[in-house]
C-alpha cells in the first residue's frame, strides 16, 4: 500500500493521491501548505481511508511509556547531524527519512526488530523500489537507530535504545548500463503510437511519447519531468527548483531543438503557465503502469524507464560533455558519482584514442 503526497499547483494545498479498497484512484486535499503537515495528515487520512477502525500510531506495550518513535529519531537527526549546514545533500537525507517515517515512523525504536527491517525491505521491493534506494533507507534507519541508542532519554537517565538491532543487508545487482540506441529509441515511439491507436486513450499515449523524449534529452529524473511548468522554461532552458529535485539543489537544463518544438507546441494548446505540462496527466505510478506495456511492444521487456536518463547522460558523454557538466546536468549531489558511472568509454572509443595517441606529434606520442 502506498500514497503520494502533492502540491496543487495553483494555490500551493497539498493534496493525499492513492488507490483506495474498491481500486479507484483517490485525492484527498490536506488542508495545508505545510509540508511537514501535510505528511502526518496523510498517514492518518491513507490509513483512515484504506480502514476506518485502523489506528495510525500502535498502542504502547503495557508498562511501555517516555517513547521515542523512528521519526522522532529523524527529526533530531534533521536538527543535528543532517541540519543544512552538516551535509551537502540535505534534502535527499530528509526525503529519505520521511519515506521510511510514512511506513515505520510510527513505531518506538525499541520495537524496530531485524523482522520488522526484512518486512520493511519486503514492502519497498512490492512497491517497485530499486536495491540502491532500499539499500540507502536501511543506511539512513540504521544511523537513527545508532543515535537512539547514544541519545540520553531525560525522562528516564538511560538511553532511548539499549542497542542498535542488525540492519538487513541487501544484495546489490550489478550496475545497470542499459542505454537506448537511436533504432531502439523509435521503436520506443513507434510502440506509444501502435498503444494510442490500439485503445481510446490516444492523447494520453500522445503526451506519454512526449515524456519520453523529454526524458531523453533532458536526463531529468521522473518527478522533476513530472513537475515542471511552462513558466519553468525561459531563454530555451528548463529551471528546476531545489525544492523539486532530490538533493535540494536547484539546476538549469538547456533544451534540444526538438524539446523546444515540442514547447512551442504545448504553448499552442494553451496550456496554463504554472499547470504541470506532464505531471498535470500522470502520477509515478501512472508512468510506471504506461511503460510496462511499451518495452514489451517493442521486444525490450529488460529495459527500465530510468535507463532513458542514463541514455541522456551517456549520449552526452560520448558527444563530449564534461563529467562536470554532466554531473550538474544530472543535478549529482556529488561528482564522484558522475565519474564512477560516465566515465567508462566504449572498446571503440578506446581504441579511437589509442590510434590518436599513436598519430600525435613526437613530443606527444607515445614512448615506445
Amino acid at each position: 500500500m502506498a500514497y503520494d503526497v502533492k502540491r496543487r499547483a495553483g494555490n500551493g494545498v497539498f493534496f493525499v493521491e492513492f488507490e483506495g479498497p474498491d481500486g479507484k484512484r483517490k485525492r484527498v486535499s490536506l488542508g495545508t501548505r505545510d509540508e511537514k503537515v501535510a505528511n502526518v495528515k496523510a498517514r492518518e487520512v491513507f490509513f483512515q481511508e484504506m480502514d476506518p477502525n485502523a489506528k495510525v500510531r500502535e498502542v504502547q506495550p503495557a508498562g511501555r511509556s517516555h517513547s521515542f518513535t523512528l521519526e522522532d529519531a529523524f527529526d533530531r537527526l534533521k536538527r543535528t547531524d543532517w541540519a543544512a549546514d552538516q551535509i551537502m545533500a540535505k534534502a535527499t537525507y530528509w526525503s529519505d527519512a520521511d519515506c521510511i517515517s510514512r511506513k515505520i515512523g510510527h513505531l518506538d525504536v525499541r520495537d524496530i526488530s531485524y523482522d520488522v527491517l526484512e518486512k520493511f525491505v519486503a514492502d519497498c521491493r512490492a512497491e517497485g523500489l530499486g536495491f540502491g534506494t532500499i539499500d540507502k533507507r536501511l543506511s539512513r534507519i540504521g544511523a537513527a537507530l545508532r543515535k537512539a541508542a547514544m541519545w540520553t532519554n531525560p525522562a528516564t537517565g538511560k538511553p532511548y535504545l539499549k542497542a542498535a538491532p542488525p540492519i538487513p543487508r541487501v544484495k546489490l545487482p550489478p550496475r545497470r548500463d542499459k542505454v537506448v540506441s537511436e533504432a531502439q529509441e523509435r521503436d520506443l515511439l513507434a510502440a506509444c503510437d501502435a498503444l494510442a491507436k490500439r485503445g481510446n486513450k490516444a492523447h494520453q499515449w500522445w503526451l506519454f511519447r512526449q515524456f519520453l523524449v523529454w526524458q531523453l534529452d533532458t536526463g531529468m529524473r521522473k518527478g522533476e519531468a513530472l513537475g515542471f511548468t511552462l513558466a519553468d522554461i525561459r531563454d530555451e532552458v528548463v529551471f528546476v527548483a531545489g525544492s523539486d529535485t532530490k538533493t535540494g539543489q536547484a539546476k538549469a537544463i538547456p533544451l534540444t531543438t526538438r524539446l523546444l518544438k515540442m514547447v512551442e507546441t504545448f504553448k499552442a494548446m494553451d496550456l496554463p503557465a504554472d499547470r504541470a505540462v506532464f505531471g498535470s496527466s500522470f502520477g509515478i505510478a501512472k508512468v510506471q503502469e504506461m511503460w510496462s506495456q511499451v518495452p514489451a511492444e517493442c521486444g525490450m521487456e529488460d529495459y527500465h524507464i530510468h535507463d532513458l536518463r542514463h541514455t541522456a547522460a551517456t549520449r552526452w558523454r560520448q558527444r563530449g560533455m564534461s563529467l562536470d557538466t554532466i554531473a550538474r546536468l544530472l543535478g549529482h549531489s556529488t561528482p564522484t558519482i558522475t565519474y564512477q558511472v560516465y566515465q567508462h568509454l566504449d572498446p571503440a572509443d578506446l581504441v579511437k584514442e589509442m590510434r590518436q595517441a599513436e598519430s600525435a606529434p613526437p613530443n606527444l606520442r607515445l614512448v615506445g
